[in-house]
């Protein structure tokens, strides 16, 4: 579940405010369109 909270901070665009561990995402860059 982290793992997913994490994926959707990034494309959404918010941090979640518990420690989570980074996970790479793959073609990271083009969420950020």
């Amino acid at each position: 579940l982290e793992a997913e909270l994490y994926f959707y901070g990034c494309v959404m665009g918010f941090e979640p405010t518990d420690q989570i561990e980074p996970i790479e995402i793959e073609n990271a860059d083009s969420l950020r369109d």
